[in-house]
């Protein structure tokens, strides 16, 4: 879980930083004419794309506390409840009749 924390920090900070460099080199681009001009402009592009696509991954890469409830919610079924209300029944039930023996 912690392993997802930290790819999930990366793709935010990654997200800022490649943001940032795309808006950098468009205005780069607006100083300059002919080759390097279209250079920055794709280079913005490309940063834009990668940008757009670490955002994703910092949207949908769950954190820690949604992987716990993911887990949690996997065992926590009305069988599993059933069965656990059950268990403490019997346990009850033992109990009492232990201690009615023991009188």
């Amino acid at each position: 879980m912690s392993v997802v924390d930290a790819l999930r920090t990366f793709s935010i900070i990654a997200t800022i930083f490649h943001f940032s460099l795309s808006i950098i080199l468009r205005f780069m681009a607006l100083d300059t004419f002919g080759d390097e001009e279209k250079t920055y402009k794709k280079r913005s592009s490309t940063s834009f794309v990668w940008s757009v696509i670490f955002g994703a991954m910092a949207i949908l890469v769950p954190n820690k506390e949604t992987l716990t409830q993911i887990m949690i919610a996997r065992y926590a079924t009305y069988d599993n409840a059933s069965a656990a209300i059950q268990a403490v029944q019997n346990a009850a039930d033992y109990i009492i009749e232990m201690v009615g023996k023991a009188k």
